[in-house]
């Protein structure tokens, strides 16, 4: 053969080669497979008889995530919406002293999450062994709204508490326990309009983080963070203050809810 012509022939087929195996730099690139979403399932709280908590934890890039089902024993118990990285599921009506196994699995688009499984396991009804003990705080007309427990030597109880016989500049708002006597104690808050420093009815009482937290009937709020041996007084601003707040909740001193009459909800956020 010529040699010009093979030398012809071996360029082309080299040309033909490299056109079938290089990748063009203007070709995308192949999406990359990020493979299944990961979501992580831990107790929230302890868990009670018929009750208990859980926090469900995703990644903030995959969210939201509209199809997710709660298994309970391998069985569907719940379908979830999760719009948040941290979400606590509340689950009740469970059997006393029984295991369950939890896990959440969904799918986004084609993407497959699922979460570790989460072996639980309720209280039994006779897991209790109390003594217990009757106490009367006050004389007859006092009612006591709320109660915080630090600890067995720790224990407060707010409301109105009146001393006998009846005398209205001697009554206080809370009593404190512990663990062998009750000890009664006015806690000062600032009242509507003049911002006078008095022991007015307290409806609620909650314990987090090391602090205790109070709230009046009208407005007032006071903290304190040496377990009740000196407190902090203030005021809700106006516009919270539009109900006598009854109830609180708190998962931190940075997250604490209180609701109350004529709709009121107030949110403190650190």
């Amino acid at each position: 053969m010529n040699p010009t012509i093979r030398m012809s022939l071996l360029l082309s087929h080299l040309v033909l080669g490299m056109t079938l195996s290089c990748q063009s730099p203007n070709d995308p690139d192949p999406p990359v497979d990020p493979g299944p979403g990961v979501l992580a399932l831990e107790l929230f709280a302890s868990p009670r008889l018929t009750s208990m908590q859980m926090k469900l934890s995703a990644n903030p890039a995959d969210l939201p995530l509209d199809s997710l089902v709660l298994l309970r024993n391998d069985l569907p118990a719940d379908t979830l919406k999760l719009t948040k990285p941290d979400t606590v599921l509340s689950l009740t009506g469970l059997t006393p002293s029984t295991t369950y196994i939890w896990k959440v699995t969904g799918k986004k688009n084609t993407r497959p999450y699922a979460s570790n499984p989460l072996p639980t396991r309720t209280m039994d009804t006779t897991s209790h062994d109390f003594t217990w003990q009757v106490d009367t705080i006050g004389a007859p007309g006092s009612i006591l709204w709320d109660v915080a427990i630090v600890n067995d030597t720790c224990v407060w109880v707010v409301g109105d508490i009146l001393k006998y016989p009846y005398d209205s500049s001697d009554r206080y708002n809370a009593a404190m326990w512990n663990g062998k006597t009750w000890t009664k104690v006015r806690i000062n808050t600032p009242i509507h309009p003049s911002g006078t420093l008095s022991p007015t009815i307290i409806y609620t009482i909650l314990y987090v983080d090391g602090q205790l937290w109070i709230t009046t009937d009208d407005g007032g709020y006071a903290v304190s963070d040496n377990y009740g041996k000196t407190w902090k007084p203030n005021r809700f601003p106006v516009e919270s203050a539009r109900g006598f707040l009854k109830r609180a909740w708190a998962s931190s001193k940075s997250n604490i809810y209180w609701v109350g009459t004529n709709g009121s909800i107030t949110h403190y956020d650190g």
